[in-house]
This record gives structure tokens, C-alpha cells and sequence, in this order.
């Protein structure tokens, strides 16, 4: 899998990286398996931007995508919203109809 960073700046392939972990500054950080080295993919707002993101790159990695890139700020906002949104009218949807 290919991992773009969030300014387009790097793409790094994800078997080459020794780890990818988000720091206490809300940045996506990886450090590079042959040498030690690291750099940062990307930078949020929010702990919770950063979770969502991380969790959008493990789905990515599990389902086989070739690709992924990491959102810029404003996309993971309305990404976040319409998960909310869409978890909103689940719910809404079982309570009318009686599912559980």
C-alpha cells in the first residue's frame, strides 16, 4: 500500500515504515524500518481527527486499497459529520421500526 501524506508531499510505501503512530501534538508521525528516521504524514485539529484518520488508514490497509491519502482538515470535519449524521438516522430508523 501506498501512503500519501496530507500535503502531497511524500508518498512512502507502508511495508518500508517501521511504525505509524499519532503524538500527543495531533500529528500522524512514521518511522522508517531501515534507518530509524521519521517524518510527519499529517497534522489535525483534534485527538478525535486524528483517531478517525488513523482508523480510515487501517481500513484501507485491511480491505487491500492500493492507495491512501491522508484528508486534509476540512474534509475529516464533514467526513466526521456525516458519520454522525448517518449514525443519527440509524438509530432513528430502528426506534420507528422496532429493530434492536
Amino acid at each position: 500500500m501506498l501512503i500519501v501524506s496530507q500535503n502531497g508531499a511524500q508518498a512512502l510505501v507502508i511495508e518500508n515504515l517501521g511504525s505509524i503512530f499519532s503524538d500527543a501534538n495531533n500529528k500522524v508521525r512514521c518511522v522508517y524500518s531501515q534507518n530509524g528516521g521519521g517524518s510527519e504524514l499529517a497534522r489535525y485539529e483534534s485527538r478525535e481527527q486524528t483517531r478517525y484518520e488513523m482508523e480510515a488508514l487501517a481500513l484501507a490497509y485491511e480491505t487491500g486499497e492500493k492507495v491512501f491519502r491522508f484528508s486534509e482538515i476540512d474534509q475529516v470535519r464533514k467526513n466526521m459529520a456525516a458519520a454522525v449524521q448517518h449514525r443519527s438516522e440509524v438509530s432513528t430508523s430502528r426506534n420507528r421500526h422496532g429493530g434492536s
